[in-house]
């Protein structure tokens, strides 16, 4: 029996085994691998100590597992545990499904009320670019942050950095940034 316990992004899990038969087992060892490539055990080994015949312990916290950022959400994460005594081995195996942010860009907006206010950013005026990102995924998303850059010698970006903060799963997060277009920008010009 193994019990997950998640702090973000460390995992810890605790573990019961337990001895089946007649005979106790000796300095028994628990060793957690994982073969993911978004997955770390920096804390594989855990020691158990002898058991009598029929005897579970309970460890908690008895392996740290890190799971990487770039984890797609819904990735199953295969584990295998392998009980030794030192004589004899006997290997688990299981899966814990990684739930992560899918963030995604959901859209655009442009109001510009100080100028002609027809939601295009004409020469001269300064107007709100409001840029929606939508979390799909199946976790909260931790410390998002939007940079809004051009190198567009008519574009001013008056605020290039705002803050999404924590956005919910299935929720949909709207930033304003300001935006400034040269007067000597040309008529169809298109911002880079």
């Amino acid at each position: 029996y193994c019990r997950m316990v998640h702090k973000r992004p460390l995992y810890m899990f605790g573990c019961t085994p337990r001895v089946k038969g007649n005979s106790p087992g000796l300095s028994f060892r628990l060793i957690a691998l994982s073969y993911s490539s978004f997955i770390s055990i920096p804390d594989s080994v855990e020691s158990f100590g002898d058991f009598t015949s029929g005897e579970s312990k309970w460890i908690l916290d008895a392996f740290k597992i890190n799971v990487f950022s770039t984890v797609p959400d819904l990735h199953n994460c295969n584990f295998t545990l392998v009980a030794t005594d030192g004589a004899n081995q006997w290997t688990s195996y299981f899966s814990i499904k990684a739930h992560a942010p899918k963030l995604e860009f959901n859209g655009i907006n442009i109001s510009d009320p100080l100028g002609n206010n027809n939601g295009k950013l004409d020469p001269g005026e300064t107007a709100t670019i409001t840029v929606s990102l939508k979390n799909s995924g199946s976790s909260k998303a931790f410390g998002v942050t939007g940079v809004l850059g051009s190198v567009d010698p008519y574009m001013t970006i008056n605020t290039n950095n705002i803050v999404y903060g924590d956005p919910d799963t299935n929720s949909v997060t709207t930033r304003e940034f300001s935006v400034t277009a040269s007067s000597s920008t040309p008529a169809g010009h298109n911002v880079e």
